[in-house]
């Protein structure tokens, strides 16, 4: 099970505030993600691509990253983080290990290791199950090398 723990309080509370990319397009693979949530009943609202911040922390190893509420939690919710290789998807995952008691239970990284995604403290163990059961399988189309 490659289940993890992620993210400080202020990284997790920034990502979801952060403003919007004006026009950020919706890429394939965050399609795909979003899609999966739909299938597996794991309900988010308000999705919205947060501006990497200079001063982060955070590896800056992932090609996209957006973030949303999830009603149950809100204005809480989780964020998704789509890299280009495996090898990036774990390394965001050992930096959110490192935070495990501040970011809560529900880190999750796909079958092909390329998507992680961290949902924040407070949500219901059945809502998660939800989250996981859509990211965990996931192994999105191999596309040339864009970095």
């Amino acid at each position: 099970m490659k289940s993890i723990f992620l993210f400080t309080a202020i990284a997790a509370a920034s990502a979801m505030i952060a403003a919007a990319e004006p026009g950020a397009a919706t890429s394939e693979e965050r399609a795909l993600v979003l899609a999966a949530f739909k299938a597996s009943k794991a309900e988010v609202a308000t999705v919205v691509t947060p501006k990497r911040g200079p001063d982060s922390m955070l590896p800056n190893c992932y090609k996209e990253n957006f973030s949303f509420t999830i009603p149950s939690i809100a204005p809480a919710g989780g964020q998704v983080f789509i890299c280009s290789k495996k090898e990036y998807g774990d390394s965001l995952v050992a930096y959110f290990r490192q935070y495990q008691a501040l970011a809560g239970p529900y880190i999750y990284q796909s079958k092909d290791g390329r998507v992680v995604a961290q949902l924040n403290k407070g949500l219901g163990f059945a809502d998660a199950e939800k989250f996981e059961s859509a990211i965990k399988p996931l192994e999105l189309p191999v596309a040339e090398d864009r970095e």
